[in-house]
């Protein structure tokens, strides 16, 4: 498997991927996140992963969550659109209608997240289920983590012959997902026809027969809700990359594949340099809601300012 360089990756995300802010967007164009998660139980992940999505640099956040979850994630910030239209077990609603109102915004979004704080209710399994059958309808990023996960771990089929799925499995999660004990992270992807990021010491991700490795420094510690920052950003990444595959006249596979990767590895590396910066600060208290607040300055510095720079350089010669 061909391992991708790193300076090919920053190259693909500065040169493309990376939207440019002029003054002839208009909002929306920075990228519109649908998240579907948030539970009873668990109302902090899909808030993490949307809020993160935003200081990414994506325009409009919306989560999709139960009825019992909208107030507080509603209270976390007025900036995040959320419908409480997830049926679960306790819920009036009826999981064929839960399918229909999500769907409804698909058309609307740039990508979509499913998993966060999703829990493993049964009926908001079967919802779930439904949602990602009928993304197939729509261009658009599928981003899976969490409880999605564990559901596609049950059946692996519920992803066959979309063409723009995101797994982003922990250690566990990936063991569940093997066919084998020493199947690779690209034997997996290639299983799946995704791409995958198995997290872990260094983020190792696949797509095809294209692999990188992201190793950026990071620290030790490893706060609740790190990999729901990941989720968001990752969510924006990908949502830039597919609009970017998009405006260009017939790419071929193995280009797109790359423009993929890199768009992986940028969310990756972002995520562990916020952790990083954020230990160095907090130490052993840090927290995710300090980690989400290092995005906008470590993006600045990691590419905006880079891009800036490169424009600069080439408006010279």
């Amino acid at each position: 498997m061909p391992r991708v360089a790193v300076s090919d990756l920053l190259s693909c995300l500065h040169r493309g991927v990376i939207p440019r802010l002029t003054h002839d967007l208009h909002k929306g164009q920075g990228g519109k996140i649908g998240v579907v998660g948030g539970s009873f139980e668990y109302t902090g992940a899909p808030y993490y992963s949307a809020y993160s999505a935003l200081k990414v640099g994506a325009d409009l956040a919306f989560i999709f969550c139960t009825e019992a979850a909208s107030v507080p994630i509603k209270s976390y910030s007025p900036e995040l659109i959320v419908h409480p239209v997830l049926a679960s077990n306790d819920s009036s609603i009826s999981c064929k209608k839960s399918v229909e109102k999500v769907s409804e915004h698909l058309e609307r979004i740039s990508a979509l997240l499913i998993g966060p704080g999703l829990g493993r209710d049964e009926c908001v399994m079967d919802v779930a289920s439904g949602i990602i059958e009928k993304s197939k309808e729509y261009d658009i990023p599928l981003i899976l983590d969490g409880d999605a996960l564990w559901l596609l771990s049950k059946n692996k089929e519920l992803i066959k012959g979309h063409k723009n799925c995101v797994l982003l499995p922990n250690v566990v999660e990936f063991k569940r997902l093997q066919s084998s004990e020493n199947q690779t992270v690209a034997d997996l992807a290639e299983e799946l026809g995704a791409l995958i990021v198995e997290k872990g010491k260094e983020d190792k991700i696949a797509i095809g027969e294209y692999v990188a490795i992201c190793a950026t420094e990071n620290s030790a510690r490893r706060c609740g809700g790190q990999g729901d920052l990941l989720a968001g950003s990752m969510a924006v990444f990908m949502s830039w990359a597919h609009k970017y595959i998009q405006s260009q006249d017939h790419m071929n596979e193995d280009k797109a594949k790359k423009i993929k990767l890199s768009a992986a590895y940028g969310a990756c590396s972002l995520t562990r340099e916020c952790n990083q910066r954020t230990f160095q600060k907090f130490h052993r208290g840090m927290t995710t809601v300090e980690m989400i607040q290092e995005i906008p300055q470590t993006f600045y510095e990691l590419h905006d300012k880079q891009i800036e720079q490169e424009d600069a350089e080439n408006s010279d010669k």
